[in-house]
């Protein structure tokens, strides 16, 4: 163990400190009943250097945690040997190179996380392999190819977060959806339409199954939203912003929807039926696209939703909901400062969702006709003037509207209800004095006339 924590950056007589008596380190080292090293914790410790090939000989690990330091080089296809290895959390390094193919030989293997490194190449077809794997976390790397070519048989996936690398191709991907909480393929470089990708979701009991939270957003997706799409009854998210996508948003009917954002696309029609039932939504952005129509009343509350990449030695909030409360004593013993971070980023877990304000985004759209002074129950803060024709030349007394929004010259107001009508009446005079001395100065014109041709 000394030569493993050595190797790892860590100084001489901390090492020597903890391989001396491992079993008492909780929670950086964790035993077993027979004094065996079953958990290494150190994330965030300054760890250097390459991940040693030497922690292959603690086969009966199955936590390994070096998250959140500077380790560098590859990732040793020697860890593969860790057979009882259930959770590996290499995430916020400085690793580079391909990710291991022998990583799937981890039959025991439920967490993967691997996010923010400097990994390339394309995503192993044998990490489908992994049966037991419930998180796969490969976000903020370099790693390329089609999407559809990523093979997932898995049914007990959770969470996949891909985002942030340079897949291509069609959203399509042979992925089992039974289990699925979260999926985010965001900022990337999918091209064409969702319905592939959502259809397997559409005819299930109840309605998108499991799935809480979709990230598509920042890519290059287009085509009309799949009707179902917005009827997942278990849906809390859905960011579908900064892509191509046109037509009529659906009717929406998610009962525990929280945030929706369709901004930055090409939809028309109407504001979408069905928003004013949302007891949850506590973020709507659908600006700059090409909706119609008047401002509807709306029931918006304070946003409230788990953070589905924030872990608690490695466990996300939605795991810990299947298997504890927020106040069970072992979330707690965590200490005070992990707890408030808990309560803060597990919000709808542990029963706190704050006070608060919803916001909302319809500007640079074409909507027209009353600015409403309320639009919900609950308080919001909204941009909405810009870009649109609002305002029926009153002047504007909505709370919800943001400061910067509340200039004259940006909606129909009673400062251009006068200068509209002062223009109507310069334009009324200029046509009258035309029809007054076009008569004489005709009749003027037609005698002059006369004359010369006579002449």
């Amino acid at each position: 163990m000394f030569d493993i924590l050595q190797a790892l950056g860590m100084s001489k007589r901390q090492a020597q400190k903890l391989a001396n008596n491992p079993c008492s380190n909780w929670p950086l080292l964790k035993c077993d009943g027979n004094g065996m090293v079953i958990s290494i914790s150190l994330s965030q410790k300054q760890l250097s250097g390459e991940i040693p090939k030497k922690l292959s000989q603690l086969h009966l690990l199955r936590v390994l945690d070096l998250a959140q330091n500077q380790l560098s080089g590859e990732i040793p296809k020697e860890l593969s040997q860790i057979r009882s290895l259930q959770e590996l959390y290499l995430a916020q390094n400085q690793l580079s190179g391909k990710i291991p193919k022998e990583l799937s030989q981890l039959q025991s293997l439920k967490l993967l996380h691997l996010t923010q490194n400097q990994l390339s190449g394309e995503i192993p077809k044998e990490l489908s392999q992994l049966q037991s794997l419930q998180e796969l976390h490969l976000a903020r790397n370099q790693l390329q190819g089609d999407l559809k070519e990523i093979v997932f048989n898995t049914t007990n996936l959770k969470s996949l977060d891909l985002s942030f690398n340079l897949l291509s191709g069609e959203s399509v991907m042979s992925l089992p959806l039974t289990e699925l909480e979260e999926l985010d393929l965001s900022h990337n470089q999918l091209v064409g339409g969702i319905w592939k990708l959502i259809e397997p979701l559409c005819g299930t009991s109840p309605a998108g199954m499991s799935l809480e939270q979709l990230r598509l957003n920042h890519n290059k997706l287009s085509g009309e939203l799949p009707p179902c799409l917005l009827q997942f009854k278990n849906l809390q998210l859905l960011a579908l912003n900064n892509n191509y996508f046109w037509g009529a948003i659906p009717e929406v009917r998610a009962p525990e929807l929280v945030v929706l954002a369709l901004h930055k696309n090409a939809f028309t029609g109407h504001l979408p039926t069905g928003l004013d039932t949302l007891e949850h939504l506590g973020v709507l952005t659908v600006h700059e696209n090409m909706l119609v129509g008047v401002i509807p009343q709306l029931s918006m509350t304070t946003p409230c939703i788990d953070n589905g990449r924030y872990r608690v030695s490695g466990v996300s909030c939605s795991l810990l909901r299947s298997e504890t409360t927020c106040n069970d004593p072992m979330v707690q013993a965590f200490g005070a400062d992990v707890f408030q971070q808990v309560i803060k980023n597990c919000p709808r877990w542990c029963g706190a969702c704050p006070n608060g304000t919803a916001n909302m985004t319809l500007h640079r759209n074409r909507l027209s006709g009353n600015i409403p002074s309320s639009i919900s129950r609950t308080a919001v803060l909204g941009l909405c003037i810009m870009g649109n024709m609002l305002g029926n030349g009153r002047e504007l007394n909505s709370s919800w509207i943001l400061p910067a929004e509340k200039q004259p010259f940006l909606y129909y107001s009673p400062k251009v209800w006068n200068s509209h009508t002062q223009l109507l009446g310069g334009m009324y005079i200029l046509f009258f004095g035309m029809v007054v001395f076009s008569w004489p100065l005709g009749q003027k014109f037609l005698q002059t006339y006369r004359s010369l041709c006579i002449g």
